[in-house]
């Protein structure tokens, strides 16, 4: 699995973020996409090898003295956890 940062955009209250998780032919194999069902955070595009998730980050939702940058990787450690489920 290959998980990359698509688009990220800055908007009027924050960043409109994609992330691409590109599946391996085994991975794309034994996937049950079902667990994505209930995640409400992103919208998820689901394709044969890549399932994508779209996102509306609010600025306001950083923390005090937070970066957006360390925010990204926090996200992008999720994705993977909610890919990985669905490979159980």
């Amino acid at each position: 699995m290959k998980i990359s940062m698509v688009k990220f955009e800055e908007v009027k209250i924050g960043w409109e973020i994609a992330f691409e998780v590109k599946l391996t032919d085994s991975e794309s194999s034994k996937i049950n996409t079902n667990p994505l069902n209930h995640v409400g955070d992103y919208e998820i595009i689901v394709d044969p090898n890549i399932i994508r998730f779209n996102c509306i980050f609010d600025a306001g939702e950083l923390k005090n003295d937070e970066k957006i940058e360390k925010r990204l990787e926090l996200i992008k450690e999720d994705i993977k956890s909610l890919v990985d489920s669905c490979l159980k």
